[in-house]
């Protein structure tokens, strides 16, 4: 359904939706993300893959010297990521 934008503020867009025929049917808005709050999305995110990477690394019964340093430096990461996002520093998500 084609959307017409009709408002736009520091915290959303407003649109209006029609059907093919151009009739109006309704609106939708699109709220717009702060930094901060984009930063914790992807830090959320991150967080989700981690969990599959961390039972991934958890299933190899001898993992390589390489494997558990490359394990460190992702939990060193995700640890990182936790931090920031527990202490609301959400200025980064590096």
């Amino acid at each position: 359904m084609p959307r017409t934008l009709v408002e736009t503020t520091p915290t959303f867009r407003r649109y209006r939706v029609t059907d093919g025929a151009g009739q109006a049917v309704g609106e939708d808005i699109e709220y717009i993300l702060t930094t901060e709050q984009q930063n914790a999305q992807t830090i959320i995110n991150r967080a989700a893959t981690a969990v599959t990477n961390n039972q991934a690394f958890l299933a190899i019964s001898s993992p390589t010297a390489a494997q558990v340093s490359a394990q460190v430096n992702a939990l060193t990461r995700q640890v990182d990521g936790i931090i920031r996002y527990l202490f609301n520093i959400l200025d980064g998500t590096d």
